[in-house]
């Protein structure tokens, strides 16, 4: 007798991912005068961003223009991790804080990643 077929089950699971830049400093009179500088003529594009990041943070991705890359929820903690996930695309968020400083944050894109997780059962 033939054994019975193995029987796949499907699970997907849906992230919303962030592209995400940011200006660091210690100091959180350096990075408020950062915000007013950014939004005094509206919101910044990437670019205008970018290049903010590159003259003012003191993180080693102001190399990148504060790039932080593609990143899903857990990858942050508290008030970091909170306003990364909620705030609008291509807006300067009020000065966040850490552990470690002050941060703006600047949200360059969104998407949804999928993940589908195939198993097989018997």
């Amino acid at each position: 007798m033939d054994p019975a077929p193995s029987k796949r089950s499907r699970h997907t699971e849906a992230w919303e991912q962030v592209r995400l830049r940011h200006i660091f400093s210690k100091r959180l009179v350096r990075v408020q005068r950062t915000y007013e500088t950014l939004t005094r003529a509206g919101q910044p594009s990437a670019v205008e961003f970018a290049r903010a990041a590159r003259r003012f943070s003191e993180c080693p991705t102001r190399a990148s223009g504060g790039d932080l890359g593609w990143c899903l929820p857990g990858s942050f903690i508290g008030e970091f991790e909170a306003t990364a996930f909620s705030l609008p695309l291509c807006v300067v968020s009020p000065p966040v804080r850490s552990w470690a400083g002050f941060h703006l944050l600047y949200v360059q894109d969104k998407a949804i990643r999928a993940v589908v997780d195939l198993t097989t059962q018997q």
